[in-house]
């Protein structure tokens, strides 16, 4: 055999050795689509966990500690925040017994370390028990596992996602970030963006910007976000920048007045704290939308809703004349109905009342000046209405109630009602 042929030979045993020694370091580390015997658990780390005393979490962003104190978990620095306790007991427990699905490689070093990212952890976690401490540092993610280091040892092993998913939530996940939960039903009236919303028996009223009927199904709405909110993430006063720039107040039945401080941010948040708390909660800007409401969108659309059992009389006011409608015991089951005191159809006057009612505002707006027409409404209960409607343009009339308002409505709208009072006819 001449040289080059040794030469080669030996050439190829080199590359089929190096070949042969990948091969069985390749195998030694499982790949994402490996499966992995759920049976094949090696204990890795185990402990009493009822006397776990403090979890220390570090990130490459956050670093906190959650302790006990007597029989309940807390935040340390947020102590006046409520912890999940389910929670936190759940990632007591998976801490304190962890096992893995095979060791990955035993007595590591700095290469293996940096191959399984534990020369920088993800995360690293400092447990304190009644008579010892231990320290774990999880790696990189691989599938369903992640590399896992304790401090006290040199092997590296596999552990199941599910032991360590916690880890990885951050630490608003374990906080209550809850910045008011308020009873609906135990709210009198609320404030917000210059709106004013008061209860009015059954009903809402606006009082601010304007002194009108407020819209119950769009109140509702509002009052159903309003009442409970919550944030993404949770800090101390000592932690983070506050100016408040707006407020929300809530008045509760028992007299309470519950005052939400707010700073608009740049990122699509707010942040939120109310007045009986030490803390602030970062709450998203699609929690909050009906901060950009105005007084008109909250209002009731219609110029006069009020039922017809509740009215005694109606005098409407127009340059060429006055015509008065009244009702005999409206709220009784035989009501009696009349035009300028001539007992008038009933069909007739339910119809046209109908169409009064069906009156309503088209936008926002101002007019000043003497009313070209007015309607008068009476109550049962002494309370009157003053609807009066000024001239803007042609084609336009401003609403005025009760001597407030900014609303436009359309000329013809208002002259076809009064026109309508024609059609009421009277009896005999």
């Amino acid at each position: 055999m001449n040289v080059r042929k040794i030469i080669f030979h030996a050439v190829i045993g080199i590359v089929i050795i190096a070949l042969l020694v990948a091969l069985i370091n390749f195998l030694n580390v499982p790949s994402e689509e490996e499966e992995i015997e759920a049976d094949d658990n090696i204990a890795v780390f185990t402990a009493d966990k009822d006397t776990l005393q403090s979890i220390t979490i570090s990130t490459e962003d956050e670093t906190y500690t959650i302790y006990r104190s007597d029989e309940a978990w807390l935040m340390e620095g947020l102590e006046g925040v409520s912890v999940q306790e389910s929670l936190v007991n759940t990632l007591a427990n998976s801490l304190s017994a962890v096992t893995a699905a095979m060791l990955v490689v035993q007595n590591s070093n700095d290469e293996d370390l940096y191959a399984y990212g534990l020369d920088y952890p993800s995360c690293t976690v400092s447990l304190t028990y009644d008579d010892l401490s231990e320290t774990f540092y999880v790696g990189s993610r691989s599938g369903d596992y992640y590399y896992f280091r304790l401090a006290s040892s040199n092997d590296v092993y596999f552990v199941p996602y599910n032991k360590l998913y916690l880890l990885q939530n951050g630490r608003a996940s374990f906080l209550d970030k809850t910045v008011w939960s308020i009873d609906e039903d135990d709210v009198t009236s609320f404030s917000f963006s210059g709106i004013t919303i008061e209860r009015d028996g059954d009903d809402w009223r606006e009082t601010k910007p304007y002194n009108i009927i407020a819209d119950s199904t769009d109140v509702e709405s509002v009052l159903g976000t309003l009442a409970t909110i919550s944030g993404s993430d949770v800090y101390s006063k000592d932690e983070i920048t506050f100016k408040a720039t707006e407020k929300i107040t809530v008045v509760t039945s028992d007299g309470e007045t519950h005052t939400m401080s707010l700073q608009e941010m740049d990122d699509d948040t707010y942040l939120a704290s109310n007045n009986t708390s030490d803390y602030i909660c970062r709450v998203p800007a699609s929690s909050l939308t009906f901060l950009d409401s105005t007084g008109f969108d909250l209002i009731s659309p219609y110029v006069a809703p009020i039922s017809i059992t509740e009215i005694t009389s109606i005098e409407f006011i127009a340059p060429d004349k006055t015509v008065t409608l009244s009702i005999e015991a409206p709220s009784s089951e035989a009501p009696i109905f009349y035009k300028d005191g001539v007992e008038a159809d009933e069909t007739n006057f339910r119809d046209f009342y109908l169409a009064l009612m069906e009156l309503t505002f088209d936008e926002e707006g101002e007019g000043s000046g003497s009313a070209e027409r007015t309607i008068i409404f009476t109550k049962e209960n002494g309370d009157v209405q003053k609807v009066e409607f000024i001239p803007v343009s042609e084609s336009t009339y401003a609403v005025r109630i009760n001597g407030s308002g900014n609303f436009l409505i359309k000329k013809k709208d208002v002259t076809d009602i009064f026109g309508y009072l024609d059609n009421i006819q009277t009896v005999g």
